[in-house]
C-alpha cells in the first residue's frame, strides 16, 4: 500500500492532533488542572456531602441498614448540613437536572427504543445461525441484512444515543451551570433519530456503503454530522459559563468524547476517496475508535462519577483517573490495525497497532485500580444500590 493522499492526510491529521493535545496538556498544567492532591477528586461534592451515601434507594431502607451503608461507604469528613445549606443545594441540582430534562428524557427514551430494535434483528441474525432457512422468503430478512442493521442500530442508536443523554445530564452538575440551548439538542436528537430511522430502512433495502460498522450510506451519514453537531453545542456553551474552577475527570471523558468522534464519523465516511486496501485500514481504523473514543468515554466518565458520588468518598487516586484518560487518548487511537494481520498492508502500520494495542493495558489497569480501589470495602451498598450494582458490574466487565 502506497503513501497517498488519504494516508498521508490522516497521518499529517493525527501529527496535529497530537500537538494539539499537547497545547491542551500544558494549558490543563497551567490552569492546575492537575492537582498535587486528592482535592480534586472532592470537586463533584457540595459541602458536607463527603460521606453521605447518594441514592435514592436508599431512602427506602431501615435507619440500621443506613447506618451500615455509611459505615462501610466511606468516611465523614464534614458535618451534617444545615436544612437551610441542603435546599440551597438542592435547588442548584433540581436547577442544573431541570434544564437538561426535556433533550436528556428524548435521547434516553430513543435509545431504549433503538435497544429493542437491535435485540431483535440480532436475536434473529443468531437464530439463523442454527436455522438458516428461517425467514429467508424475503431479502430484507436475510442474516446479511440482519446482522448490519443489528450493529448498526446497537451501536448508534442505543449505545450512542445513552452516552450522549447521560452525558448532557452530568455536564450541568459537573459545571455546577444549567445547560445552555438545550433546544439545540433537541433538534440534534431529532435529526439522530431522523438519520437512525433512514439508515435502518436503507438496510432493510439493501443500500449500503458495505463496510463494517459504516455501513449506512454516507448520504444519510449527513444527518448524524448535523445531529452531532446540534447535541455538542449546548456541552460547549455550558464548558464556557461553568461556575467551578476544576474540570473533574469525568468532563475530560465527556468533552473528548464529542471532540473524537466528529473527526472519526467524517474522516471514514468521506466518498469517493478511499478505496481498496486503503479503504480496509481507514475502516479498522474508525471501527476501533468509534469503540475507545466514542463509546468507551461515555462509560468511563459516567462510573467516574456515579462511583464516588454513590458512596459518598472520592475516588481511589485523581492522578490515576488523569493518567487514564491521557494514555486512552494516545495509545487508543492506532489500535485498529490489529485486525488486518497478514493483509497486504504495511509491516511497519501493523506492527505499530500491535504496540499500541498491548500499551492499552496502561489505561486499563489504571481505570480498574480506581473503580475496584474505591469499591473495596463498600461491597454492602450494593445490597442497597441499584445504582452501583450496574456501575459496578459494568466496571468489572470493562476490566
Amino acid at each position: 500500500m502506497q503513501l497517498n493522499g488519504t494516508i498521508a492526510f490522516l497521518f499529517a491529521f493525527s501529527f496535529l492532533g497530537s500537538i494539539g493535545a499537547l497545547l491542551v496538556l500544558i494549558w490543563a498544567i497551567s490552569r492546575r488542572q492537575f492537582g498535587n492532591s486528592n482535592e480534586s477528586a472532592r470537586t463533584i461534592f457540595d459541602p458536607g456531602e463527603e460521606g453521605q451515601p447518594e441514592e435514592p434507594a436508599l431512602s427506602k431502607i431501615s435507619a440500621q441498614q443506613l447506618a451500615e451503608v455509611i459505615d462501610h461507604g466511606g468516611q465523614i469528613t464534614h458535618a451534617p448540613l444545615s436544612d437551610s445549606e441542603r435546599a440551597r443545594d438542592l435547588s442548584a441540582r433540581v436547577e442544573a437536572d431541570q434544564s437538561s430534562r426535556l433533550p436528556v428524557l428524548l435521547l434516553l427514551g430513543s435509545s431504549v427504543f433503538w435497544l429493542f430494535m437491535a435485540s431483535t434483528f440480532g436475536l434473529i441474525a443468531s437464530i439463523k445461525f442454527n436455522w438458516p432457512d428461517w425467514l429467508n422468503q424475503s431479502a430484507w430478512l436475510t442474516f446479511g441484512r440482519l446482522r448490519p442493521l443489528h450493529l448498526n442500530v446497537a451501536a448508534y442508536g442505543w449505545l450512542s444515543m445513552a452516552g450522549m443523554g447521560v452525558s448532557l445530564w452530568l455536564i450541568p452538575r459537573l459545571m455546577r451551570a444549567p445547560l445552555k440551548n438545550p433546544g439545540a439538542a433537541l433538534w440534534g436528537t431529532g435529526f439522530w433519530n431522523l438519520g437512525m430511522m433512514a439508515g435502518t430502512l436503507a438496510l432493510f433495502a439493501g443500500w449500503s456503503d458495505g463496510i463494517e460498522w459504516l455501513e449506512f450510506p454516507w448520504q444519510i451519514d449527513i444527518l448524524f454530522v448535523i445531529a452531532g453537531a446540534l447535541i455538542a453545542t449546548p456541552i460547549i456553551q455550558t464548558l464556557t459559563v461553568r461556575h467551578v474552577n476544576h474540570l473533574y475527570v469525568s468532563s475530560w471523558y465527556i468533552i473528548a468524547a464529542f471532540v473524537w468522534f466528529p473527526i472519526l464519523f467524517l474522516v471514514a465516511n468521506i466518498p469517493y476517496v478511499h478505496f481498496g486496501v486503503e479503504h480496509a485500514a481507514v475502516n479498522w481504523w474508525f471501527a476501533h475508535n468509534v469503540l475507545g473514543l466514542w463509546l468507551t468515554p461515555f462509560g468511563l466518565g459516567a462510573a467516574y462519577y456515579f462511583i464516588p458520588k454513590v458512596l459518598g468518598k472520592p475516588i481511589h487516586s485523581y492522578q490515576l483517573s488523569l493518567i487514564g484518560f491521557w494514555s486512552l487518548a494516545l495509545f487508543y487511537s492506532q489500535v485498529g490495525i490489529h485486525h488486518l494481520i497478514g493483509g497486504p498492508v504495511p509491516t511497519w502500520l501493523v506492527t505499530l497497532s500491535i504496540v499500541t494495542s498491548v500499551s492499552m493495558i496502561i489505561p486499563v489497569i489504571a481505570v480498574a485500580i480506581n473503580h475496584h480501589m474505591t469499591i473495596w470495602g463498600n461491597f454492602r451498598t450494593l445490597r442497597y444500590s441499584p445504582t452501583l450494582r450496574f456501575i459496578v458490574l459494568g466496571a468489572i466487565m470493562y476490566t
